[in-house]
């Protein structure tokens, strides 16, 4: 398996141009090397027309948007699937639901069906949605706004406000099939998002805000993404930030920068590591330390970062230094949880290919805007985090 090609997305924001890395970042609880195979479920829903009317008794006296939270149950599910498919480590199946598989006092599954459900689907672990449940609440507040008329009159008019907030909680349970073990057992797992409208008064600025259901249904996908990322390594663009001007060479590596020729880029900014300026040569080792890092040459570039760090002696170039010291532990944590199992005796030995860690930047992602040389996780406006095309 190929994990990607390198190139870059370039920006130019201001005076400081800035390049978009795709990194594959490891997932914060590592599952063993022998599981390939995912089986989801969503056990959150009803079992029966009993749980089914509490459900909505609830939401009734709650003021709780109804079949909100089993939408939104259904939608925590495609989440962590499209997170999971994403990634490189594991293939994922979603057997039919089964209503007699249904939560309603927190039990667990009982590993006969487990194991039943990882055979049925050749899935060597079994991830399930437990339990999901939501709350909403609007705050209410307002200020004075300050305008001019078609006379050049001050108008000052007050403006009403809302603000809806969603949180839902969630509880997700790893069932692995071949030591009758959990992998994970995450309760009370939080997720939330706000919305705000205004209006003329508060009742209009109430009806502005989006519909709740929608809001609930919007943050039990979020859920699920987030809780993807959580047990599967997960692609994430990350934002660089070089240096482009100061000498002709340096504005010329820009252009090949932008025309994705990192290696043209990179032959221009070794010429002006030789420079006797400081600050210029800091600049070039800087950029070709960054350079380094698009070919996955990360010690490599570690010791240009800090070479860079000297000449320099600032902040970015210090925290540039962090940041690949950071990606280098990453690195090691990655290639532990993307190991290949031992061959069965059968099959026939051969090497493993491990994971590049900067691939191609999708562009279809919303980009972000952190400090100079900050590494963030990016939030695509659809809520995906797709692997980029080889």
């Amino acid at each position: 398996m190929r994990f990607g090609a390198l190139w870059v997305v370039v920006f130019g924001v201001g005076c400081v141009p800035r390049a978009y890395i795709s990194v594959l970042e490891p997932a914060d609880v590592a599952l063993p090397n022998h599981i390939e195979t995912l089986a989801v479920m969503d056990r959150s829903r009803p079992a029966n027309a009993g749980q089914g009317i509490l459900g909505t008794i609830e939401g009734a006296l709650t003021g709780e948007a109804i079949g909100a939270d089993r939408e939104a149950g259904r939608e925590a599910v495609r989440g962590l699937v499209e997170t999971v498919e994403a990634s490189p480590r594991f293939e994922v199946v979603v057997p039919p639901f089964d209503r007699s598989e249904s939560n309603l006092f927190d039990r667990e599954l009982s590993w006969k069906t487990v194991r039943r459900i990882c055979k049925d689907y050749d899935a060597q672990a079994l991830v399930s949605l437990e339990a999901l449940d939501s709350d909403s609440w609007v705050q209410e507040d307002s200020y004075v706004e300050t305008d001019t008329d078609d006379h050049g009159r001050e108008v000052r008019r007050k403006v009403f406000t809302a603000q809806r907030e969603t949180r839902i909680m969630s509880a997700w349970r790893v069932y692995d099939v071949r030591d009758d073990s959990l992998l994970d057992d995450l309760r009370d797992y939080a997720m939330a998002d706000t919305w705000e409208a205004e209006g003329h008064n508060p009742a209009e600025a109430r009806q502005h805000l989006p519909p709740l259901f929608d809001t609930v249904v919007s943050v039990g996908y979020e859920s699920g993404l987030a809780y993807g990322r959580r047990i599967a390594p997960t692609w994430v663009n990350v934002q660089r930030s070089y240096f482009g001007g100061g000498d002709p060479r340096m504005v010329e590596a820009k252009r090949h920068v932008k025309a994705d020729d990192w290696e043209g880029a990179e032959s221009l900014w070794r010429e002006i590591t030789k420079e006797a300026d400081p600050k210029m040569r800091g600049k070039a080792e800087f950029n070709t330390a960054l350079a380094l890092e698009v070919r996955g040459k990360l010690h490599k570039a570690l010791e240009m970062a800090k070479k860079a760090a000297v000449d320099l002696h600032n902040f970015r170039s210090r925290n540039y230094i962090t940041i690949l010291e950071m990606r280098i532990l990453d690195q090691q944590r990655l290639r532990d949880q993307m190991a290949t199992p031992k061959p069965k005796p059968e099959q026939i030995p051969g090497p493993h290919p491990t994971p590049d860690l900067a691939v191609p930047a999708d562009d279809r992602l919303e980009r972000p805007e952190p400090e100079d040389g900050k590494l963030e996780r990016p939030e695509p406006e659809d809520g995906k985090l797709e692997r980029p095309e080889e």
